[in-house]
């Protein structure tokens, strides 16, 4: 094995096998590795990384070594960039161009942005947010996702150098059309080290700021959030409603609450409705009301005044979860059953609240909630719906092993997997919790 060496959270090293590999391990979080022999190139954790692996943990202070070699090499960089004048700088950046097209490309496209060439930033932007280049058989391998990823950091690079530049609008036009192709794509993709899902981070982040420094329409942002946030091919890029509440104002948010309630009013037992409305309510009641000041209601728009057909009933859920409270849970279980086991649309936390809390005593009743749970989760996409449904899978599996069934389960997980076999995803989350 060749030198290690640390670089942010990466720890790299050659390895000598039937040729030399390189090797790198993400040391913080979960314990994450690349390599490019014919094996690791795969997406598998293959024995050049368990060498590196245990190097690093069978000597607990190589790692902090390592990282503080990393701090002392870029001081000294710093140090002798510093110290070098406007020709030597430029020398630098023009040999680096005749090595790295990539490279290159980079700074000709920051070129263009600020000159103020706004059409051939945005055909910059939408030519790095194209997979096209990447996709085999209509699908993006491991051996590529690194490869767009970096194409869309450069995307991201370039909304904000729009933003910076005064052209805001045509930023945040460019970030929604990027975060688009990307979500289309995703789920044909083996992102394992979670490059593009970063990248699609930094390209909401870049939607973001360039919201901030321009502005939008309210409602019709409330609407592209909400839009977002419910769609089932893009619930994976994760956006937080409320990191927008200062783009919206008060009239943004009132529209965005509105557009919730009635996303959850006609799939109140979707995650995604219920994530939304939640996350927009949360110090509000839990039917909001519209500008005009009436509640709202299921298919009319805001300000119509129309009422609601149906409001939430909370009784059940209440009561429920009092049971829970006071540990009686055969009554609780009583009125589960009086008001139709398992209808998780009516109260989905407290009775998973109830299975949880008696699933070792009553597996039957609650593997019958594990799994409509599972059936209505499985309807969505993402990577948060994806580790909900394995959590909820091992659960039931748990329930299925206490009442000596394990064989229907194994069933169970089969055709789920042959239902869903093109979520390579969820398939990921179902393996790393041992399903």
């Amino acid at each position: 094995m060749g030198r290690l060496r640390a670089d942010g959270d990466h720890v790299t090293a050659t390895v000598t096998g039937t040729e030399r590999y390189r090797v790198v391990l993400r040391t913080t979080g979960s314990l994450r590795a690349t390599c490019d022999c014919p094996y690791g190139a795969d997406g598998f954790f293959c024995k050049h990384c368990v060498a590196v692996a245990l190097t690093l943990l069978n000597d607990p202070g190589r790692e902090g070594a390592l990282r503080k070699e990393a701090v002392d090499r870029e001081a000294a960089l710093n140090t002798w960039l510093g110290g070098l004048d406007r020709d030597g700088l430029l020398t630098l950046v023009r040999a680096r161009m005749a090595q790295d097209e990539d490279f290159k490309e980079a700074l000709t496209l920051r070129a263009r942005t600020a000159s103020g060439d706004t059409a051939a930033a945005v055909a910059a932007v939408r030519e790095l947010a194209d997979p096209s280049g990447f996709l085999r058989y209509g699908y993006i391998g491991y051996e590529d996702a690194a490869g767009y990823a970096a194409r869309l950091v450069r995307a991201a690079r370039a909304i904000g150098d729009l933003s910076e530049s005064g052209r805001p609008d045509a930023a945040f036009a460019s970030a929604r059309e990027a975060i688009s192709r990307v979500a289309e794509v995703y789920e044909s993709a083996d992102d394992s080290d979670g490059a593009i899902a970063e990248a699609a981070g930094l390209l909401v982040d870049a939607h973001l700021d360039a919201c901030r420094a321009g502005s939008p329409d309210p409602d019709e942002t409330a609407g592209w959030i909400a839009g977002h946030c419910l769609a089932e091919d893009r619930q994976w890029i994760e956006i937080d409603p409320l990191a927008y509440a200062g783009v919206l104002g008060d009239r943004g948010l009132e529209t965005l609450r509105f557009l919730a309630e009635e996303a959850f009013q006609r799939h109140p037992s979707g995650w995604a409705e219920k994530y939304l409305r939640g996350r927009v309510n949360r110090k509000r009641a839990a039917v909001p009301r519209t500008r005009t000041g009436t509640r709202t209601g299921t298919g009319a728009g805001p300000g119509t005044g129309r009422a609601a057909d149906t409001a939430p009933d909370t009784t059940i859920r209440t009561l429920i979860g009092g049971l829970i409270a006071a540990g009686d849970l055969d009554a609780a279980w009583t009125e589960a059953e009086k008001n139709g086991l398992p209808a998780p649309a009516a109260a989905p936390e407290h009775l998973l609240g109830l299975a949880d809390a008696s699933a070792a005593s009553r597996p039957k009743e609650a593997l019958r909630v594990y799994l409509a749970v599972i059936e209505s989760r499985s309807q969505y996409t993402g990577d948060s719906a994806y580790r909900e449904i394995a959590e909820l899978l091992a659960k039931a599996r748990d329930c299925h092993g206490t009442l000596g069934t394990l064989d229907t389960f194994a069933a169970y997980l089969a055709a789920l997997r042959t239902t869903y076999r093109r979520r390579r995803n969820l398939l990921r989350a179902l393996d790393q919790r041992g399903l």
